[in-house]
């Protein structure tokens, strides 16, 4: 008797091949039958899948659930769940909630307020054992953040480490990888890794490359100096042959928007010479959010976060500052503040209305943003260019992201993060670049969102309709998928994502989430 069967459905298979017409039997957590004769009475569930896609589980490749703290306050993911996300990756951007040697996540107040959580672990394999206890309601894999490490090891102090600081930090590194970390990403545009320099990359790639694991990059410069910040990541992959992938690849500065087109000819050149090994996610959303502590110069910041907030509040820094922020004023006058160290008087304020109530310039502001929040402010901010987008989600070596977080339904505006892409990253991309825009065919769309960030992270058995695979699957009506946010309303499930099955579990059944934690924490062996 099997489990489940899916039938009467096109399978797209998650290879960038023609879609087939095939019943398909689950037992046991596994695809254990395609095609041929499959009896209704043969199974425990049936799953009538008639004029719609069956296609892999979608596995998110850069997810925030654990800066925002998701895995804590909603461990059963039903905002990704509901979208058709059925593996998540963690620890990107330089952060990750292990290890913790001083057992602190101070590190984390850029993004949330971490000092709520009471931390019972030091490391990586601590904190994924407590995690499989509470259960996860989506599979999910982890990097370790090297800007962990590094305040690990070295502080808050935002400079260069010493021999002796780099060795142990590389101790660490390693000792997380054997824990079952897929590999190490770095956050090279905040200041507290604008220090981190060449050799440190280096270093930690040699490593990561022993165990075969993925390097993933936030770029140094998002803005003004894009390009320069691209060049440096094709001169890593090109001298250490290291398994390269960029965080939500972007231009967030409006006069840089032509640099896009340029830095990704340079990337696809690199590797069709096969001189490098990059590939990049893209949140299909013309919008991000972001910490406003991104803003900061590494000259003010370097000494660390205590200096930082002192060199705040001196007259000629904070002069100085200003006179930097102008040079910048494309990235940030349209900005919301999206949470500022729950302090709701000015949550969802715009930057300019908060000018004009505060009597001051929009630098003025964001500086005593800065400094009364104490640089924990998050900012939405609609500063990409669709046309970047279409091209980026062309190339064959994207994929796509919701870089989002898991949130509770009981209480969805406790959450900081209130960008549309944590309920409809991947069925917009879905309805609306695939299906209306139609950049892409719906194989490629499927291969994008499945097999191939499998296979760039190293997922076994994931990522593939295939006989002996995990049952991740995902039912898609083809007709009605639709991405239902809005700017003003970004809690709003998607429609067109009819089932999901996570090992073999039906969470999603005609709509209906079941709230079933039937994922599991993946350790790369």
């Amino acid at each position: 008797m099997y489990d489940i069967l899916i039938k009467n459905g096109l399978v797209f298979n998650g290879l960038p091949e023609d879609p087939f017409q095939a019943p398909i039997a689950i037992q046991k957590g596994k695809i254990v039958k395609i095609g041929g004769e499959i009896r209704e009475k043969e199974a425990k569930i049936v799953i009538n899948a008639e004029g719609k896609y069956i296609t892999p589980g979608f596995i998110d490749i850069n997810n925030s659930a654990d800066h925002y703290l998701g895995l804590i306050s909603a461990p059963e993911a039903p905002n990704l769940i509901k979208q058709g996300i059925t593996t998540i990756v963690t620890g990107n951007c330089g952060a990750s909630l292990a290890p913790l040697v001083n057992g602190s996540l101070k590190f984390l107040y850029p993004w949330t307020r971490s000092k709520d959580i009471n931390v019972n672990w030091n490391y990586l394999n601590e904190f994924l054992c407590l995690l499989e206890k509470r259960e996860m309601g989506v599979n999910l894999a982890t990097l370790v953040g090297w800007n962990t490490i590094r305040t690990n090891i070295a502080g808050e102090e935002f400079k260069p480490l010493n021999k002796e600081e780099l060795e142990k930090c590389l101790f660490l590194l390693k000792e997380s990888l054997e824990q079952g970390a897929w590999g190490v990403s770095f956050g090279l545009g905040y200041p507290s890794e604008q220090a981190v320099g060449f050799k440190e990359i280096i270093e930690a790639s040699k490593i990561i490359k022993k165990y075969q694991g993925l390097m993933s990059f936030h770029l140094r410069n998002e803005r003004d100096n894009f390009l320069t910040a691209v060049e440096e990541l094709i001169e890593i992959s090109q001298k250490t042959n290291a398994n390269i992938q960029i965080s939500h690849f972007r231009v967030c500065d409006k006069s840089r928007w032509n640099d896009f087109k340029i830095a990704l000819d340079k990337i696809e050149n690199s590797n069709q010479q096969k001189k490098t090994n990059i590939n990049f996610d893209i949140v299909p959303y013309e919008s991000s959010v972001e910490s406003l502590y991104s803003v900061i110069p590494q000259w003010l910041a370097a000494e660390g976060k205590k200096a930082m907030e002192k060199n705040l509040k001196d007259k000629k820094i904070r002069q100085n500052f200003v006179k930097i922020l102008k040079q910048n004023r494309q990235f940030y006058k349209d900005i919301i503040v999206a949470d500022a160290n729950n302090n709701l008087r000015i949550k969802n304020q715009s930057l300019n209305s908060l000018a004009k109530n505060f009597g001051l310039s929009l630098e003025e502001t964001i500086v005593k943003l800065l400094e009364t929040e104490k640089e924990q402010i998050l900012v939405y901010n609609k500063n990409i260019s669709e046309s970047n987008i279409i091209s980026a989600l062309q190339s064959q070596i994207s994929m796509v992201s919701s870089n989002s977080t898991s949130i509770n339904l009981d209480n969805p505006n406790n959450v900081a993060f209130f960008h549309q892409s944590s309920y409809g990253a991947f069925p917009k991309f879905f309805s609306y670049f695939v299906k209306s825009k139609q950049i892409c065919s719906w194989k490629e769309a499927v291969y994008k969102t499945t097999y191939l960030p499998a296979t760039k992270l190293g997922l076994q058995n994931k990522g593939l309709i295939k006989k002996n695979y995990d049952a991740d699957i995902v039912v898609i009506n083809p007709l009605t998928i639709q991405d239902e946010t809005t700017e003003k309303n970004p809690f709003v499930f998607p429609r067109g994502i009819d089932n999901v099955i996570i090992n073999g579990i039906v969470v999603l059944n005609k709509g209906k989430l079941s709230y079933k934690k039937a994922g599991r924490i993946l350790r790369k062996k």
